[in-house]
């Protein structure tokens, strides 16, 4: 029954464990002259889907010039000329191919007065009417909105929050707990969005897997969940929840930077995007200790059946990515 349930997990998680390193997809138009745009498709290198998400203009939009390809980072990108005998805004813009992608895309358009739109399209909204102005309320909303998707799709992330709710499983150490590693990741999260710090993507990817690893083994210790208090890890739970904070910040950067920072608005940008992983992580962990408040009166067997194959799932997906990122960082 264990293997059974093990090799389900597996499946089931399988397509999105490369959900952390598909940052967001970007689509940004830039407005030359009146009817001038350049526009920038930046997609990430990896993709769940075999479907390519491809920008659909509005008719009376074409294209004025080869385009021009490159690679920076995780992503592929595109630059080419675009002329608009029409005014954009008002015009519906849209994203083929997103169902089934695993990323969302940011579009962003400048305009020759100086004026910036941003706005969100993901498989429930792949299209929009673009507006002709944006206030700032409204771009930290986006940005709200693609910091939860991020969390929510980055696995690797909510495992590791799975694991630390497992260790310490409740009271007010759970909530420190908690805060420690949200204390941790805003604070990378900040020094490298704003350019202060830089690092090796690949090697960061590997120390999130080991870091993930590592709490695995941990849990894996004791049959016992309460005995475990007595180890060092769930004992400093805060102190190695504000280590691996600080790590899993640089990954949660990472999407960031792929879309870039509105340059006029940076502060509330860089703020909305992480009020938003941390609604995520809070909405994941009220998930995790509602299924363990309400398994309560269970058999004893069959929660220590699904303790354990939450920790096998969780070491295995970890060891895995270990590999395939420690391969990657070191090749």
């Amino acid at each position: 029954m264990m293997r059974g349930l093990l090799i389900v997990l597996f499946v089931l998680f399988t397509p999105f464990t490369q959900a952390h390193k598909l940052a967001p997809s970007l689509l940004e138009l830039k407005q030359v002259d009146q009817q001038r745009f350049e526009v920038t498709w930046k997609t990430p290198l990896k993709s769940t889907s075999n479907i390519p998400l491809e920008p659909v203009f509005p008719d009376h939009c074409e294209t004025a010039g080869a385009a021009k390809e490159s690679v920076a980072g995780t992503a592929r990108v595109l630059v080419w000329p675009m002329d608009c005998r029409e005014a954009l805004a008002g015009s519906t813009l849209s994203v083929e191919g997103m169902q089934g992608s695993g990323t969302a895309t940011l579009f962003k358009i400048e305009w020759t007065d100086g004026g910036r739109i941003q706005q969100l399209l993901n498989v429930n909204k792949p299209s929009l009417v673009i507006p002709a102005n944006q206030t700032a309320w409204q771009v930290a909303g986006e940005y709200i909105v693609l910091g939860v998707e991020h969390i929510w799709l980055g696995i690797d992330h909510l495992l590791f929050v799975l694991a630390l709710v497992l260790l310490v499983r409740h009271g007010r150490r759970l909530f420190w707990t908690i805060t420690s590693f949200t204390v941790g990741h805003s604070i990378t999260l900040s020094l490298v969005a704003l350019g202060y710090m830089d690092y090796p993507v690949t090697l960061v990817e590997f120390a999130i897997a080991a870091s993930i690893f590592v709490l695995a083994v941990e849990l894996s210790r004791s049959r016992d969940p309460d005995a475990l208090s007595g180890h060092w890890i769930p004992g400093h739970s805060w102190l190695v929840a504000v280590g691996f904070g600080l790590l899993h910040g640089m990954g949660f950067a990472g999407a960031l930077s792929e879309v870039g920072l509105p340059q006029g608005d940076i502060p509330l940008a860089l703020l909305s995007f992480n009020v938003g992983i941390e609604l995520g992580q809070i909405a994941f962990v009220l998930v995790c200790l509602a299924l363990m408040w309400s398994a309560r009166h269970w058999d004893q067997l069959v929660n220590q059946r699904i303790r354990w194959a939450s920790i096998y799932a969780i070491g295995s997906l970890s060891a895995f990515w270990c590999v395939e990122r420690g391969l990657s960082a070191f090749s």
